[in-house]
């Protein structure tokens, strides 16, 4: 019964996502963001709202850089323009929603079959490697503490690998990161 939950989660997930990336109405793209965020929390994700507030204004302000449409105010030399503005926060919502439903559709144990669940299954391994050892990051020296964790992650993974997992292949990472690519150059074509 947990695995058609689970199923039942990402389904409803992409779906969201899907209907999330369609409409083009502020509104709606708040309320879809509201209740994305809703379903993360109630599937037990924390979710720190501070932080998105300032990913959505990031976002607004780097829009307002480029002025368009009806100038709405001036703010120490920077025109606030209706076009900008709403677009920006279009931009932001989006991706806030996109990070709220994938927090609410993707499950570490979802078993997704195929090379492309082993695959899942392997980055899902790593970042949980990678979090549950953060509190041994060193924050004068990120980048070497970071290659320790991930060096012995990957250690742990070919130790598992011998003694009965599949390998990968290369060109699955590949065709992943050329169909992200492929969308966002369509999503940013269309916009």
């Amino acid at each position: 019964m947990k695995k058609k939950a689970q199923y039942l989660e990402l389904i409803s997930g992409i779906g969201l996502m899907i209907t999330l990336l369609m409409t083009d109405s502020l509104i709606l793209k708040l309320s879809f963001t509201l209740t994305a965020a809703i379903l993360a929390n109630c599937s037990g994700k924390r979710i720190k709202p501070l932080y998105f507030i300032l990913f959505i204004t990031g976002i607004s302000f780097f829009e307002l850089l480029i002025p368009r449409g009806r100038i709405i105010t001036n703010i120490a030399g920077l025109n606030i323009t209706q076009d900008a503005l709403a677009s920006g926060l279009k931009k932001g919502l989006t991706l806030t929603g996109l990070i709220f439903l994938s927090l609410f559709a993707v499950k570490k144990d979802l078993p997704i079959p195929g090379r492309i669940g082993r695959y899942f299954a392997k980055v899902f391994e790593y970042y949980a490697n990678l979090m549950s050892r953060k509190k041994t990051i060193n924050r004068h020296n990120i980048v070497a503490s970071l290659d320790t964790i991930l060096t012995e992650s990957k250690q742990l993974s070919t130790e598992k690998e011998s003694v009965g997992t599949k390998h990968i292949p290369a060109a699955i990472p590949v065709s992943i990161l050329t169909i992200e690519i492929i969308i966002s150059i369509t999503l940013g074509i269309s916009q």
